[in-house]
């Protein structure tokens, strides 16, 4: 699978801290409605991860050693008449432990990144897949509750040489035609690509918007 170049400099960019950003009230997506994957022609390419846990404030699961989780979406529909897509999540762990990129050295971060697939992708077309990559926020250990937002009209990137300033069409018949919504860990390769971590590490979604 190809991905979007450039990810050594998304991640220099902005972790938006949650400073009390309010949206209007949503449905949260039931966590079984989730799917820990890419699934593709009946093979799971997500690693020790099969579905998320419900816990008192959120969902999530685990990141370790044998748990490598790649993209977590949910099957949405159509972003028509959307604005956004924002996620609020935290890391809960011991202190010593490194989330790192999968299949990449200890030291190597991973990321997260909100993302969107339109229906019908075979998993090879530019243009399929829609990755926040202006707004990714780099993980590399337990950390705090974080906020990311990603407006539906900003400059997301598909993976290969797609944007959406340059490729305004391709990008509005994504969003008129999305199938799946979610998130991306990214390793040093791209943006879809895996994170693991030295030791268990516990990742909660306390909260998925699409307003």
């Amino acid at each position: 699978m190809r991905f979007a170049a450039g990810l050594t400099a998304a991640l220099a960019l902005s972790v938006v801290p949650v400073v009390g950003l309010e949206a209007r009230p949503d449905t949260p997506v039931a966590v079984g409605a989730w799917q820990i994957g890419p699934v593709i022609d009946g093979h799971n390419y997500s690693r020790g991860l099969f579905t998320p846990s419900q816990f008192a404030d959120g969902w999530g699961f685990p990141i370790s050693p044998s748990a490598e989780p790649h993209y977590v979406t949910f099957r949405h529909g159509s972003l028509v008449g959307k604005r956004q897509i924002r996620m609020r999540f935290r890391i809960d762990g011991p202190p010593g432990a490194i989330v790192y990129g999968a299949k990449c050295a200890v030291g190597s971060p991973s990321a997260v990144t909100l993302y969107f697939q339109r229906r019908g992708d075979d998993w090879l077309s530019d243009g399929a897949r829609w990755f926040a990559t202006f707004a990714t926020v780099q993980i590399d250990g337990p950390r705090g509750e974080t906020e990311i937002v990603a407006p539906l009209d900003a400059r997301w990137t598909s993976i290969d040489k797609m944007t959406a300033d340059n490729s305004l069409g391709a990008f509005a018949a994504a969003k008129a035609n999305a199938d799946r919504v979610g998130f991306t860990f990214a390793n040093c390769e791209g943006y879809g690509h895996g994170a693991r971590a030295t030791m268990p590490v516990r990742f909660v979604v306390t909260r998925f918007q699409v307003i």
